[in-house]
């Protein structure tokens, strides 16, 4: 009949969500895949057609449709269009951010070449002239011109950045904004800057209904997975199913909150039970704090429920 819904099922790629919009548009209900959940056998060789990978996917899509359980299908959430624009902004600001870092890098590398070490790079380009080479002669000119061209990049860079920090500065500061009072409200906790604040809340707060705390967990893949087989029983570590840059994130929030929120009852949790261990247990333990601090957070902003003995950064560190 007319009024049957009609669902659309395809694997994601590089177009992103365009197509699950243009299907929305259409009047098609759309079903976006992880492209890496769909399970292929591996221990033969099989036939890889196009119509093959059709009808796998719509093997599982009515599977999915009749609510059979399944642990190699993820659906993939489609955020809301300004919310993933938002979104883009941390991204692009994570992408400059390495390429400052290899700059640096390289011009380091390149001076080494002939024996040169140098400190700050703000003064090199009027200093550059000046280093001595190990033997005590000059820099040669072709390597003076490729540092100087390496610094008019990182110097292109770093205007960059600042640009998109200050988008995310006037985002933060939008009355309006849902997402500029959330980052507003995480900001107001010791431990957490503008980047942490920004981060979480658009990779994942703002435009995530999140029912549980184990949601929070599994979606940024900090998730445990046991194995059990018999008589064994093990840890595999996390399940590493969310995005990287969401974990690492996550990883950098819990090493500061740790750090700056000394009376906090998850900082006294990791120092009781992790913090006089190996480097590589202080390591594992971190990656428990960052679990349980993000969903710390997430109640934090959907409940006001403030993480147990957390400061806010105008209340005294001793208070």
């Amino acid at each position: 009949p007319e009024s049957a819904p009609v669902y659309g099922c395809f694997e994601m790629g590089r177009d992103g969500f365009s197509p699950a919009r243009l299907l929305t548009k259409l009047g098609i209900i759309p079903v976006p895949v992880s492209s890496t959940s769909v399970g292929t056998p591996r221990q033969v060789r099989r036939a890889k057609t196009d119509r093959l990978d059709l009808d796998r996917l719509g093997r599982g899509l009515r599977r999915w449709l009749e609510g059979e359980p399944q642990d190699e299908w993820s659906v993939v959430r489609i955020p809301p269009p300004e919310a993933e624009a938002k979104r883009q902004v941390v991204r692009e600001r994570d992408s400059l951010v390495r390429a400052r870092t290899r700059l640096k890098n390289k011009i380091r590398s390149v001076l080494r070449l002939d024996g040169v070490e140098v400190g700050r790079l703000s003064r090199l380009a009027g200093e550059l002239e000046a280093y001595r080479t190990l033997d005590g002669g000059p820099i040669p000119v072709e390597r003076q011109q490729q540092v100087r061209r390496l610094l008019e990049q990182l110097q292109v860079v770093e205007e960059q950045i600042a640009t998109v920090e200050q988008s995310l500065a006037e985002m933060m500061a939008s009355p309006r904004s849902a997402a500029g009072r959330q980052m507003k409200d995480l900001l107001a906790l010791r431990g957490i800057g503008p980047v942490g604040s920004s981060g979480t809340v658009l990779e994942m707060f703002i435009w995530r209904d999140f029912g549980s705390g184990r949601e929070v967990g599994a979606c940024a893949g900090l998730a445990p997975t046991p194995h059990q087989s018999g008589a064994a029983s093990h840890e595999r570590g996390i399940s590493k199913r969310g995005p990287r840059r969401l974990r690492a994130l996550a990883i950098e929030l819990a090493w500061s909150w740790v750090r700056h929120q000394p009376h906090s009852r998850l900082t006294l949790w990791w120092q009781k039970r992790w913090a006089r261990g190996s480097r590589r247990e202080r390591k594992i333990g971190i990656v428990a704090v960052a679990r349980r601090l993000l969903i710390e957070l997430w109640r934090y902003l959907e409940e006001g429920v403030v993480p147990p003995g957390a400061l806010f950064k105008d209340e005294p560190l001793n208070g």
